[in-house]
């Protein structure tokens, strides 16, 4: 799937970048709270999406139930049959422990765009995203048949080529 490249400078972008920073330390303190109340190892997540608790060894805690082992590691989420296990999901789903650093952006911005395509492995599915360099903004905007409207760019943004987008972040 073809993607479009762009870089984003200047005061707007310094101040999103600024505002998802600020967002950033306070989904990682709400995430530290989290894993310290629990006593647990990590999280578990499917995409961005934090759904459960991880531990380095077996537990047997009536509001958890088994989701996954990884690595020796053991991924729980919580059972909504008792009230520590619906609590337990609430401070998952809590806004400042969800939260995604590029769809904060892209919703600012509105540059959401997804796109489908078809291969011979099945349907693929690409979105937009967008990541910061310093005071650089690192958006890409897939680009296909099946695919959401192309969104506004706005004008502080410039179209370059994937070398230059990942030179920007030092790749």
């Amino acid at each position: 799937m073809k993607k479009n490249y762009y870089l984003g400078e200047g005061p707007y972008a310094e101040t999103l970048i600024s505002g998802a920073k600020e967002r950033w330390q306070r989904a990682n303190d709400a995430r530290d709270s989290l894993l310290l109340e629990y006593s647990a190892d990590g999280l578990l997540s499917r995409g961005s999406e934090i759904y459960g608790l991880v531990f380095k060894e077996r537990k047997d805690l009536t509001f958890l139930k088994v989701e996954a082992v990884i690595d020796g590691k053991f991924g729980y989420s919580p059972r909504l049959n008792s009230k520590q296990g619906k609590e337990l999901k609430n401070r998952l789903q809590s806004p400042d422990v969800q939260f995604d650093v590029s769809s904060f952006i892209l919703n600012e911005l509105k540059l959401n765009r997804v796109c489908i395509s078809a291969t011979p492995s099945g349907l693929v599915m690409d979105r937009s995203s967008v990541d910061f360099s310093g005071k650089i903004l690192l958006l890409v905007i897939p680009d296909g048949e099946d695919c959401d409207p192309m969104p506004e760019i706005p004008t502080w943004f410039r179209q370059v080529k994937e070398s230059e987008w990942l030179a920007a972040q030092d790749k």
